[in-house]
C-alpha cells in the first residue's frame, strides 16, 4: 500500500490530528465523536481519488479496456499488488 499517499490524504483533511489529539469538536461531551466525521471525509477523499483516476483511464477507450485501465490505475496509485 502507498503509505505516503494515505498519510497525505489523512493529514490534509485533519483526520490524523483528530485521531492523535482528540478534542470535542462537536461540543457534545464526547472527545472521540468527531473522529467519525473525519473518517467520512477521509473515505470521500479516497473515493474521489479513485473516481478521478477512472475518468482519466476511461477517456475514449471502450468499456472493457477502460475498466482494466481504471483498475490498474487505482492499484498502482494506492500501491496494491
Amino acid at each position: 500500500m502507498n503509505k505516503k499517499l494515505i498519510q497525505d490524504l489523512a493529514i490534509t483533511d485533519g483526520i490524523y490530528d483528530c485521531i492523535c489529539d482528540p478534542y470535542d469538536k462537536l461540543k457534545n461531551g464526547d472527545p472521540y465523536s468527531s473522529v467519525m466525521v473525519d473518517l467520512e471525509r477521509f473515505a470521500e477523499k479516497i473515493v474521489s481519488e479513485c473516481i478521478a483516476m477512472c475518468k482519466t483511464a476511461v477517456g475514449n477507450a471502450d468499456y472493457n479496456t477502460g475498466r482494466l485501465h481504471c483498475l490498474e490505475n487505482i492499484k498502482e496509485r494506492f500501491g496494491i499488488e
